[in-house]
């Protein structure tokens, strides 16, 4: 990114064990020297330590922010409650909220989703494509290895339960000369509150 750095913004995380006041900002100086750069575009907590004040980690964040380090503050896994109170003891807004939303899963609808519309809020869908499902590279007899093997939606069982949805996934996006990666991030991106974060393995996944 080194010439290019007004081009592109950058987000990265805190891990749960870093989100005291002084963790937070030793482990935001770290990225900054790792990534070369002076600024962290959006500097997001990963998941709610609960046994660390919402207080402390905010203090650190609102230390970063002054000293110019990090634009934005954005939190990962929260629900409604922790994300409003994030926002209390940061003092100002808490810009994202990175949860697990797809067609398959949409938790988020219920209460994140009315927030962000309401407060000019994000949510950032990961795992958009359901870890390849929503790609249709996974059905009955086709179920993925690794880590995705530990995955409940990856039982052979419910992957022959999906068949149905798949179809009509398949349909729809036959009528719209579409991959069904395509109108399964194209569903959820429709909503001007959400952005969607899609792993990739090749250029031509990109460019899809």
């Amino acid at each position: 990114l080194r010439g290019h750095r007004e081009e592109v913004f950058i987000a990265t995380k805190a891990f749960p064990h870093h989100l005291t006041r002084g963790g937070v900002v030793r482990a935001a100086q770290r990225s900054l020297r790792r990534l070369g750069t002076d600024t962290i575009d959006l500097y997001q907590v990963h998941f709610p330590n609960p046994l660390i004040p919402l207080s402390q980690t905010m203090g650190g964040m609102s230390d970063l922010m002054n000293e110019g380090l990090v634009r934005q503050v954005g939190v990962s896994n929260f629900g409604l409650g922790r994300w409003q109170r994030a926002e209390r003891a940061l003092g100002s807004a808490v810009i994202s909220n990175q949860v697990h939303y797809h067609l398959l899963k949409r938790k988020a609808m219920d209460t994140l989703l009315p927030y962000a519309r309401e407060e000019g809020r994000v949510v950032i869908a990961y795992s958009p494509l359901a870890q390849g499902v929503l790609a249709g590279r996974y059905g009955p007899g086709e179920a993925p290895g690794g880590v995705r093997a530990r995955n409940v939606l990856f039982t052979p069982r419910n992957l022959l339960k999906l068949g149905p949805f798949m179809e009509v996934l398949r349909s729809v996006a036959g009528a719209h000369g579409a991959t069904l990666a395509q109108i399964a991030l194209a569903w959820l991106i429709h909503d001007p509150q959400v952005i969607a974060i899609p792993g990739a393995k090749s250029m031509e996944q990109v460019e899809e």
